[in-house]
C-alpha cells in the first residue's frame, strides 16, 4: 500500500480510511479470518491491525463478496432493492 501511494504522490497522512475485502470468514470484532480455504496461513491473523499500525486510519475489514456486493450497491446509485 505504501509502494501504492507513492506511485500516485500520496503521503500516508492523506489515508483518512482503508476497506479490505478477504477471502474467507471475517470476524467482525477482531478483524481476523477464521479457518480460510483460500489462505490457511491467514487464519487468526488481523490484517486490520497490522494496517492500522502503520496508517492514522480507521480500518474496516469484510468478506470479499460482500465488499464487491456494496461495490454493485454503490455503481448502481443505491438504485436495488
Amino acid at each position: 500500500m505504501r509502494d501504492l501511494l507513492a506511485r500516485c504522490g500520496v503521503p500516508p497522512r492523506q489515508v483518512i480510511a482503508i476497506g479490505i475485502g478477504l477471502p474467507g470468514p471475517v470476524d467482525f470484532d477482531s478483524g481476523q479470518l477464521v479457518n480460510p480455504p483460500l489462505m490457511p496461513q491467514w487464519d487468526a491473523y488481523s490484517i486490520r491491525d497490522d494496517l492500522a499500525a502503520d496508517f492514522s486510519a480507521p480500518v474496516f475489514v469484510d468478506n470479499d463478496v460482500n465488499v464487491m456486493a456494496l461495490g454493485e450497491l454503490w455503481r448502481m446509485q443505491r438504485g436495488l432493492q
